[in-house]
């Protein structure tokens, strides 16, 4: 949520509701954007390796999660387990991004761009021109990430920084994923746009057979959230993938 300049400060996606008799814990999302409505969806995850620390697959916009725990109540995600999740179903149409106003009173975090960034805000004012939605502003910031710079497709850690978002801008023409989602939020901060950003991984491929899909730790990722009153938290991907969806 918050960028000191050289990384990422991230919160707590979830927070601990009660406990289900000795087995399981019930989480709630702790910044879902908006109030639940209908339709919601439900899912089960399986955990086929060993999860790293802390790491909770969802649906996209995540509700509550149930999941094992330990006899003291703590979450306890390991090989072998599965969990259920509900979520909500975004509404993410054009009709319903044109029509949010501008939210600049949103949390000063999610506008706040390093000091020492000033180069960003002008690269940012000089691509988004004219345009006079945040979603025309945020597309525009997108098109140019998009066209301008290309994927480093073999860099060893995609959720890494591969430079300073001023040194990638201004002086590399490759980037991995996290370069492209700072760059894309910074930029939307710096044109008065509430972003956020956002690590996970990419749907994975489906198993036909069972209906299921198969999500591997080379499906990790980072994206941009733009945020959008009466609608919430948006996806945005900068990341030049003609591959990807």
């Amino acid at each position: 949520d918050e960028f000191d300049g050289s990384g990422w400060r991230v919160d707590n996606a979830f927070r601990l509701v009660r406990q289900n008799g000795g087995d399981s814990v019930l989480l709630q999302a702790t910044q879902t954007g908006r109030q639940p409505i209908d339709p919601l969806y439900p899912q089960t995850f399986f955990i086929f390796d060993e999860p790293s620390n802390g790491e909770l697959f969802t649906g996209y916009a995540p509700l509550s999660v149930v999941v094992p725990s330990d006899d003291d109540g703590t979450p306890k995600l390991e090989k072998g387990t599965s969990y259920r999740v509900i979520s909500t179903f975004p509404d993410f149409t054009r009709d319903s991004l044109d029509r949010a106003r501008p939210n600049s009173r949103l949390n000063n975090r999610y506008h706040d761009v390093p000091e020492h960034m000033a180069g960003l805000t002008e690269l940012a004012t000089e691509i988004t021109g004219l345009a006079y939605t945040d979603l025309s502003r945020t597309q525009r910031i997108v098109s140019y990430l998009d066209t301008q710079y290309e994927y480093d497709i073999e860099a060893k850690n995609q959720l890494q920084l591969s430079a300073d978002p001023l040194e990638f801008l201004s002086k590399q023409d490759k980037g991995t994923s996290m370069d492209f989602a700072t760059a894309l939020v910074l930029m939307a901060r710096a044109s008065g746009i509430p972003a956020r950003l956002v690590t996970g991984h990419l749907p994975g491929q489906l198993d036909p057979l069972s209906g299921t899909y198969v999500v591997r730790r080379s499906d990790a990722h980072v994206w941009a959230e733009i945020y959008f009153d009466g609608v919430g938290w948006v996806p945005f991907d900068a990341t030049p993938r003609p591959e990807t969806a």
